[in-house]
């Protein structure tokens, strides 16, 4: 796991991430980039898709906490999804606009 607590923050604006996952029809482990907040789960969190099709976009009721990147890549039993190994997760970059106003 690589998160930004205590060295990065943003409120409001955009995040865009550019990683590679193995393919295989599907992604076996969990990898994930989402922003969360200090005070979860009052202040939320955002979770981000990885194939560049916007799945969704919500306006209103977004905190105004500010939020810290998290980019993981997880492996579990769980649910019966066998764990992958080794677990790959290639980051090109991250990238942040913060609304300034």
């Amino acid at each position: 796991m690589i998160n930004s607590n205590g060295k990065f923050q943003f409120t409001y604006g955009f995040m865009e991430a550019r990683i590679w996952l193995p393919g295989r029809g599907r992604i076996i482990n969990w990898p994930a980039f989402w922003a969360d907040g200090q005070n979860w789960p009052q202040d939320g969190e955002i979770d981000v898709m990885y194939d560049g099709h916007p799945v969704g976009t919500v306006k209103s009721g977004v905190t105004s906490d500010p939020m810290y990147l998290i980019l993981n890549n997880a492996t579990t039993h769980r649910y019966g999804i066998p764990v992958q190994v080794p677990a790959t997760m290639g980051v090109d970059h991250v990238r942040v606009w913060q609304h300034a106003g």
